[in-house]
């Protein structure tokens, strides 16, 4: 059975991580997966592919790209159907934000402990809102992603594993733009 996905890769065409659009969807062909697009920019891939477990995908499309790179590329799968649901589970509506507010999802591996998750308190703060649900913690940004307090790399080690952000709008933009159906 072939299944759908989107992947949503960290850091790439950050820095020195530079990867065309084009280069990146033969990458991804040379793993094995079809019916390829990116989305927005390069680090959102659509494709579909016969492996129906999330977590080896990633894993090999991981290792596929380390491998040609030269350098990790944590690799954050997820189904169409799971990004509408992502769309529909935002806690505030962006429509009621105030000017510089930002909603943006964080992406994770996989559903933190209860002791992991508990941590998650300590990140907020007057400006950032964090809620945890499944997979994702949605961040509302009072003062922008630049106005954040959140300290990243403490927040990663205290979840137990990497993270990828997007903005909602962005993923708005990508679930319209792969024509999902």
């Amino acid at each position: 059975m072939i299944t759908e996905y989107l992947a949503f890769l960290r850091a790439l065409n950050v820095g020195r991580r530079r990867v065309s659009m084009p280069a990146l969807l033969a990458l991804f062909a040379q793993a094995g997966m079809t019916e390829l697009r990116t989305a927005l920019a390069s680090g959102n891939v659509r494709f579909c592919s016969e492996e129906s477990d999330p977590t080896r995908l990633e894993k090999h499309l991981e290792t596929h790209l380390r491998a040609a790179l030269g350098y990790e590329v944590e690799t954050f799968i997820r189904t169409p159907a799971e990004v509408r649901q992502c769309l529909a589970n935002l806690p505030w509506d962006e429509a009621t934000l105030e000017p510089g507010e930002t909603v943006l999802v964080v992406f994770l591996k996989q559903p933190p402990d209860v002791e992991r998750a508990a941590r998650l308190a300590q990140h907020q703060s007057p400006v950032d809102e964090l809620r945890l649900l499944g997979r994702e913690i949605y961040w509302r940004a009072r003062a922008g992603v630049s106005g954040s307090r959140v300290r990243w790399p403490a927040l990663t080690r205290d979840l137990g594993g990497p993270t990828t952000t997007r903005g909602a709008t962005a993923l708005r933009k990508i679930e319209l733009q792969t024509d999902w159906s």
